[in-house]
Order: structure tokens, then C-alpha cells, then sequence
């Protein structure tokens, strides 16, 4: 009896820790008044210093378990660590997912193959040499754990990080490739838009313990946050 009023102890105390670290993490945003770009704040209101693993060079569209970071489902062209821009369909009430069908402008083809060709060399010209710098032997984790330490966001208390990203629709992740989430809402509905970081604990075992030195300073934000709402009329 004692050793379970002990564990249910200690499962609320980690509750209330965890809880209160979420909510010393802040995220607001807006649009800009064509809704072409949106300008992003992330506020560190608590007195840690906080270590987030956040790609600021995009969005991504929502569906289930995409903050989930796995051998299975890793590919590197893909934003995973992109904060998740979600739609809310008023009339339907609920959240709708990305298309598999984004935009593509297919006079652009050629152009756009050669550039992500050329970008695959260089890519894993780096990738190589980042195994061996880091002492990584299987292809998929020096990958994952390149994205991962490539955009670590360092946030000392009471500071913040201000970004800007494309706001496309059409092309969420703002990306040149197969890999395009997109949204298609219909005529003169009404939807709320807000956006979430994700950050699943498992992406921690991608770090090398001395990756995990270098950060003993900080708090490894692990959790969910949502930011304000906006409304879109399509």
C-alpha cells in the first residue's frame, strides 16, 4: 500500500513539473496583411535556460504522430521538427488533415530536379563527414541527429526567438520536392488556424552523450504547446 501511494505520489509530482514547464514555453504568431507570411514568437517565461529542437525554415500540415521522429518513417527532406500549422473547420467542427495532392508547377520541373540533385551531393558529402565527426555509424541516426543539432534552439529565461516563415497553403512546408503538405479549404467557409510544437521524448536518443554534455545546462523541452488562434476566411 505504501509503495503504491508512493508511486502515485511521484506520478502527479512529475505531472506538475512537466505541466509547468510546458507552460513557460510561449508561442504567438501572425499574418501579414496579404497572409503570405507568418511572423512567429517563441518566449522562454520561466527560469531555465531551455534547449528546443524547433525548424524554423517552414510548417508542416497536420496528421496523426508526425512529431513521432523514426527510422520507419524518417526521411530527410521532410520538416519534422516544423511547428504544425493547424486548420479548424468551423461548420464541421473539427481539424482537417493535409492532402497527399499539393501544388506543383510542373514548368519548373527540370530546374527544380537539377537543384535538389545538385543539393543530394552536397548532402551527403556532409552526412559523411558528420559519421565520422560524431562517431555515428548507421546512416539514418547521423541523419536524423544532423536536423536534430542543426536546429537546437537555445532560449535563455525571459528571452525570445522571432521568425518568419512562407504561408502557403498550397505548399506548407515550402519545400521543392514530393514531400509538399498542403490544405484545400472550400468557398466561403469559416476556419481558425493555430499552430503546435510537438516534441516527442524519443527524439532525445538521437543526441550523442556528448551532444548531451554540451546541453547539461539547459532543459531538453520535451511536450506539446499551442499558440493563439487566427481566423481565415477562405
Amino acid at each position: 500500500m505504501i509503495h503504491k501511494t508512493l508511486k502515485i505520489y511521484f506520478t502527479l509530482l512529475l505531472l506538475i513539473v512537466t505541466n509547468n514547464l510546458y507552460s513557460q514555453l510561449n508561442i504567438s504568431w501572425k499574418l501579414d496583411s496579404k497572409k503570405e507570411n507568418a511572423d512567429i514568437v517563441i518566449y522562454n517565461n520561466s527560469n531555465e535556460n531551455i534547449a528546443v529542437a524547433l525548424d524554423t525554415l517552414s510548417l508542416q500540415g497536420y496528421f496523426n504522430d508526425n512529431h513521432i521522429v523514426s527510422k520507419e518513417n524518417w526521411t530527410k527532406n521532410y520538416p519534422f521538427l516544423a511547428l504544425t500549422l493547424n486548420i479548424y473547420d468551423g461548420n464541421k467542427n473539427k481539424l482537417i488533415t493535409n492532402t497527399s495532392n499539393p501544388y506543383y508547377d510542373l514548368s519548373e520541373f527540370q530546374k527544380v530536379k537539377d537543384k535538389r540533385d545538385s543539393l543530394e551531393k552536397e548532402y551527403n558529402s556532409i552526412i559523411k563527414k558528420w559519421k565520422v565527426k560524431n562517431k555515428i555509424k548507421k546512416d539514418h541516426v547521423a541523419q536524423i541527429n544532423y536536423y536534430l543539432v542543426k536546429n537546437l534552439l537555445l532560449i535563455k529565461p525571459k528571452y525570445s526567438i522571432k521568425f518568419s516563415v512562407i504561408f502557403n497553403l498550397r505548399n506548407i512546408t515550402n519545400t521543392e520536392n514530393n514531400l509538399l503538405d498542403s490544405y484545400i479549404l472550400e468557398a466561403d467557409n469559416k476556419y481558425s488556424s493555430f499552430l503546435t510544437l510537438n516534441v516527442d521524448k524519443s527524439i532525445e536518443k538521437y543526441l550523442t552523450k556528448e551532444q548531451k554534455q554540451k546541453l547539461k545546462n539547459y532543459v531538453f523541452f520535451t511536450g506539446r504547446i499551442e499558440s493563439n488562434k487566427i481566423e481565415l476566411q477562405h
